[in-house]
């Protein structure tokens, strides 16, 4: 099992973070390195708990997403099933003087060839954790 974490200070309310932050459809809109594409929500009604997406991404190929714990502007817990192995994506949100703390993490356990790798996958994780933050800011600060 690999753990990696990031923080990232965003200057804009916690309901506009969170609500770009959370929701596949709007992640697609700012988060260029996973390239998501034909995304489909699997499930009825809004975001919640059980909430289950598919997708694709440029590198995992395709993938599929459900939510184990929304709780709107506070903090949301997805589960994605990958070719690399399962992932547990948790992410919290706090309001600062200058707007949102976004604190994440990553929670991952290889599969197959890639139970050989933990070194080399904690360091990409990491990186990819962070860069994921500079996107997000970028986007909604522009």
């Amino acid at each position: 099992m690999i753990t990696v974490s990031a923080s990232i200070e965003i200057n804009k309310p916690v309901s506009e973070v969170f609500a770009m932050a959370s929701d596949p459809y709007n992640q697609a809109k700012w988060n260029h390195h996973e390239g998501l594409s034909d995304i489909k929500k699997l499930t009825a009604g809004p975001l919640g708990a059980g909430s289950r997406y598919s997708a694709t991404s440029n590198d995992a190929g395709k993938i599929e997403v459900e939510y184990l714990q929304v709780e709107k502007d506070k903090l949301f817990e997805q589960a994605l099933d990958t070719k690399f192995g399962k992932i547990i994506h948790r992410a919290e949100f706090s309001k600062t003087k200058a707007g949102t703390k976004l604190n994440h993490s990553l929670t991952i356990e290889p599969k197959g060839m890639y139970k050989l790798m933990g070194g080399v996958i904690k360091g990409v994780a990491h990186k990819r954790l962070e860069h994921l933050g500079v996107l997000l800011k970028e986007y909604l600060e522009g």
